[in-house]
């Protein structure tokens, strides 16, 4: 009775596992260019900026293939925020204004058009 105590609670902790395993999975959208969006990260925080990761589609890096990395914009001041630069303390210092009719327009609108 023991045994099949134990084979029926390691079948149920690996259901468990794969079920969060499959909750944590990654919604990429390609946004047209070179970068891809995690959909499923987007999202406005209390700094009032909206967050999300994001990752090259073609750029490997010395972390490996594709490796996403965080980045924020802010939807209503059109200001990005370089992915590159958010391990750095002063990464709000280091925002851009958003050119019209390029590329880092077009990924601000991709993702405020997505916020939850």
């Amino acid at each position: 009775m023991k045994a099949y105590r134990l084979v029926a609670m390691t079948i149920v902790a690996s259901g468990l596992i794969a079920w969060a395993s499959a909750a944590r999975a990654e919604d990429w959208l390609d946004t047209g260019h070179v970068t891809l969006i995690d959909g499923d990260s987007i999202h406005k925080q209390g700094d009032g900026l909206v967050h999300f990761m994001e990752k090259d589609k073609y750029h490997h890096d010395d972390e490996g293939p594709n490796t996403p990395r965080e980045g924020a914009v802010d939807c209503v001041n059109r200001i990005s925020y370089s992915a590159y630069g958010m391990d750095d303390p002063n990464w709000r210092s280091k925002g851009d204004r958003v050119i019209k009719g390029t590329m880092g327009e077009q990924l601000l609108d991709f993702v405020c058009a997505r916020v939850k």
